[in-house]
C-alpha cells in the first residue's frame, strides 16, 4: 500500500473532485490510498507559518494549523509521499496593478509607456513569494521524505487582471516565476506534475472549458480529473529522487 497525502492552497479542491471522478468512474489504482486535504489559502503562504522543531515542522498560523498541527504529522509513516499543491501558482505575482506600467525587460515588444523588469527581479520576487512553502519543503527533504509539487492552471483569459494588464506581461510574467519554483525545486530533489498540453490554448492559457466562469484562476472537476490523472502517472513511476547529501545536513562529497 501506498500512502500519499496531498496538501497546500485553494487548488486542492479541483484535485479532490478530480479524485472523487476517478473513482467513482472505477479507475482508482488499487494499493493507493491517497488523501487530499486542504492547507488553507495561498494568500497566507507568504509569511511564516510554521517553526522548524528538527523532526517536523510545528504549525505556527491559526488558519493553516486548523488542518495541521504538524508535518509529518504523527501519525505519518516513513514512507508517506507528500503532493504539495501551493508552490506553482505565480497569480499573485502578476495580478499586481503595478505590471500597468511595468513589462519583463526581455519582451521583444514590450507594451508603450512600461518601464523593464530584469528577469532576475521577477526570479526574486518569485522566490519571496514562495519562501516559507520552499522552506516547508527543504525541511521535509532534509529528513528524507518523499515530496512532489503539483502545477497550478496556467493563467485564465477571464482573469480581470487581463483587462489592466497586457497579455504578454502576464504571460512571461507567469513563466519566469514558475521557471524559478522549478530550478528551486529541481535542486531539493523534487519533480513537479506539470499541467499538460492539452489543456492550454495556442498562447498557453488554460482552456476556457477547464475553468469556471465566475472564478478567474481555480480548474474546474475536468481541469482537476486531468491533473489527478497526471498525479496518478507519476506516482506509478518514479516518484522523486533521494535527498542529497547536503539536504540531509551533512557536507556534499
Amino acid at each position: 500500500m501506498t500512502d500519499v497525502l496531498v496538501f497546500g492552497d485553494s487548488h486542492t479542491a479541483a484535485l479532490r473532485r478530480g479524485q472523487s471522478a476517478i473513482e467513482t468512474d472505477g479507475r482508482w489504482p488499487d494499493g493507493l490510498r491517497l488523501d487530499v486535504r486542504p492547507l488553507g489559502g495561498g494568500h497566507l503562504a507568504t509569511v511564516p507559518f510554521f517553526a522548524d522543531r528538527g523532526s517536523h515542522a510545528d504549525v505556527t498560523l491559526p488558519e493553516y494549523r486548523r488542518q495541521f498541527a504538524r508535518l509529518p504529522r504523527e501519525e505519518d509513516p516513513e514512507a508517506m509521499v507528500y503532493g504539495v499543491s501551493a508552490l506553482l501558482h505565480p497569480v499573485r505575482v502578476w495580478r499586481h496593478s503595478d505590471w500597468q506600467g511595468f513589462a519583463p525587460a526581455d519582451l521583444a515588444a514590450p507594451p508603450a509607456d512600461t518601464a523593464p523588469v530584469s528577469s532576475g527581479t521577477i526570479r526574486r520576487l518569485a522566490l519571496d513569494d514562495q519562501g516559507p512553502m520552499l522552506g516547508l519543503v527543504a525541511l521535509l527533504r532534509r529528513l528524507g521524505r518523499r515530496v512532489f509539487a503539483i502545477e497550478a492552471p496556467r493563467p485564465f483569459r477571464h482573469h480581470p487582471a487581463l483587462r489592466r494588464i497586457p497579455a504578454e506581461v502576464v504571460m512571461r510574467v507567469d513563466r519566469i516565476y514558475r521557471d524559478a519554483i522549478r530550478a528551486e525545486l529541481d535542486g531539493l530533489g523534487v519533480a513537479v506534475v506539470g499541467v499538460p498540453d492539452r489543456c492550454l490554448d495556442g498562447d498557453g492559457f488554460t482552456l476556457e472549458a477547464l475553468g469556471q466562469t465566475a472564478d478567474p484562476h481555480h480548474g474546474n472537476e475536468a481541469y482537476g480529473t486531468i491533473m489527478m490523472t497526471e498525479v496518478l502517472a507519476h506516482l506509478a513511476g518514479d516518484v522523486t529522487r533521494p535527498p542529497s547529501a547536503h539536504h540531509r545536513g551533512t557536507e556534499n562529497p
